[in-house]
């Protein structure tokens, strides 16, 4: 929370320096470049962190808690279609299309997204459905490099729907005051999360601190995290597709008939 806090005040001092600020702008920005090339090395050891992870669980006879997951993926899982399928009935509403052709449209992004776990690999198919739905290219050129970075509504459900699950299943008090903190350092969180698989569980350990759940129920759902990552990059990518062609039909910048007709 304090590093969050830190960096929308650095923010908004960087904006109120400009230009002079511009020096210290490029060496955030070198910054920047660095701790991408640092996220793609991350790329490669996070399956041998989560391997260890759930043998070193096993040999210390933590194995019902990493099983235990599939009930919490039950309920995350749960969530995400509910809001996804909600979010495609507006879209239907607003643009008088049918449920199936947008179910359609936007099956390649998902199978796509499910199949590799890489945001990167679906942003060719997010820009082909966008364009499918006769999203105007100004809307999608712009929103998708931003959307596939920092919009996660798919992590954020699986994230509450975790902290959830382990707080109830292991008897600590949910009050409305944790609740509202959970959600708040959910939603920071989630836009934080490196675009690479498994970018999510370097947050277990700080999250489960703060809330104040048990340290072995983190490293429990870090190995059973194998199972969330798949689903919620598919949920969020087609979450984006969705979102941006929302936006498009509010700017009026759609073509509904295009949106109406199978591709």
């Amino acid at each position: 929370m304090q590093l969050i806090l830190m960096g929308v005040a650095m923010g908004l001092a960087l904006l109120k320096l400009a230009p002079t600020g511009k020096a210290f702008s490029k060496f955030m920005e070198d910054l920047n470049s660095i701790l991408l090339l640092i996220s793609q090395w991350f790329t490669y050891v996070i399956p041998l962190f989560s391997f260890v992870i759930i043998v070193k669980s096993v040999w210390a006879g933590e194995l019902t808690n990493i099983l235990s997951g599939w009930k919490a993926w039950v309920l995350v899982t749960g969530m995400q279609i509910l809001i996804l399928l909600i979010m495609v009935s507006q879209l239907c509403i607003r643009n008088k299309a049918k449920f199936g052709v947008l179910l359609r449209k936007f099956s390649k992004t998902f199978l796509i997204a499910f199949g590799t776990n890489s945001c990167c690999a679906t942003i060719p198919a997010i820009y082909e459905c966008e364009d499918d739905l006769g999203v105007s290219y100004q809307v999608a050129g712009f929103g998708i490099p931003i959307g596939t970075s920092v919009y996660k509504p798919s992590t954020a459900i699986r994230l509450i729907g975790i902290v959830y699950f382990v707080a109830s299943s292991t008897g600590t008090g949910v009050s409305l005051q944790w609740f509202v903190l959970a959600v708040l350092m959910v939603m920071m969180l989630s836009v934080a999360v490196p675009a690479i698989p498994g970018g999510v569980i370097l947050f277990y350990p700080m999250l489960f601190s703060q809330l104040g759940l048990p340290a072995e129920m983190a490293t429990a759902m870090i190995a059973a995290d194998l199972f969330f990552d798949a689903s919620c990059t598919a949920f969020c990518q087609v979450s984006t597709e969705i979102a941006l062609a929302q936006q498009a039909t509010a700017l009026g910048m759609v073509d509904p008939e295009r949106m109406k007709h199978s591709s």
